[in-house]
């Protein structure tokens, strides 16, 4: 049976990831740099790599990883929603 500190430390980890991407978002705004571009959309991929692990490994109780969603997501949700509005009418 697995520790429940190991959960902990997968929810820490997540938290954690999620800020970075969400910190990365926010600099991928003011600097216009591909490299930041590219670490603001690798992370979330990571994030998700360990959520999917978390819930794995700790079923139901893993769910606990996803409270970085809005955090993690913020900059991959960005893009899906410009790419619907330019398909839909004139971009800005």
């Amino acid at each position: 049976m697995p520790r429940k500190d190991s959960l902990r430390a997968h929810v820490i980890k997540a938290m954690l990831i999620a800020l970075a991407c969400f910190a990365a978002f926010i600099l991928s705004e003011f600097a216009q740099s591909p490299v930041t571009f590219l670490y603001a959309l690798l992370l979330p991929v990571y994030w998700l790599v360990l959520c999917g692990i978390a819930i794995y490994r700790f079923r139901l109780r893993g769910l606990w990883v996803l409270l970085g969603a809005p955090l993690a997501l913020a900059l991959p949700y960005e893009i899906l929603h410009q790419l619907i509005a330019c398909h839909r009418g004139p971009c800005m």
